[in-house]
């Protein structure tokens, strides 16, 4: 039985290793958002300020790769492979909200996007996150890091599971294994 797992939390909170340390546990195919894809390199360069677009061309962006992304993610599914992402519609929802991109907006823009199987938040606190990835994209600002966590925590639905994300890897890969575990058996 193949199963989708996406891994979120805010920048700096160890989600992309404990992404890749969970798809190795379960034997399943790892990715991340945004993609590989054409749309990429346009919102990385934005991300990491070399370009700048506004937050609705930015929230479309991120919601193309995501539609091209769930082609595939559908695909591995239906082949029986199990997918683990790192980050997700739910980033989509901690990030761009600014201005004229409303939450509500944001959810209808990615309404295409099948739900998880499980979503494991890595609540790591922003102070340990800044100091982890001390640099100037647009997100690292510990009062950025601040405001997205506090996003996450409202557009949550309730359904995904909190994971403390500090400490050392192994023991945080562990919790998250605990969560998973708990929710697709095995």
């Amino acid at each position: 039985m193949s199963h989708f797992v996406v891994l979120e939390g805010i920048d700096g909170s160890g989600k992309t290793t404990q992404a890749r340390l969970l798809a190795e546990r379960l034997g399943a195919v790892f990715t991340r958002e945004p993609t590989d894809g054409v749309v990429e390199g346009v919102l990385r360069d934005a991300v990491e300020l070399r370009v700048a677009l506004d937050p609705v061309t930015m929230a479309l962006g991120f919601a193309a790769d995501r539609a091209d992304h769930v082609a595939w993610i559908r695909h591995e599914l239906a082949e029986e492979r199990s997918v683990v992402c790192d980050r997700y519609v739910l980033s989509s929802l901690a990030y761009q909200p600014r201005g004229a991109v409303t939450e509500d907006w944001l959810r209808s823009l990615n309404r295409h996007a099948p739900e998880p199987d499980v979503t494991v938040f890595l609540d790591t606190p922003p102070a340990v996150c800044a100091a982890r990835i001390a640099d100037d994209e647009l997100f690292h600002s510990p009062a950025e890091l601040e405001r997205v966590r506090s996003n996450y925590l409202a557009a949550m639905s309730g359904g995904e599971v909190l994971v403390d994300g500090d400490g050392p890897v192994d023991e945080v890969a562990e919790r998250v294994w605990g969560a998973v575990r708990l929710r697709v058996g095995g």
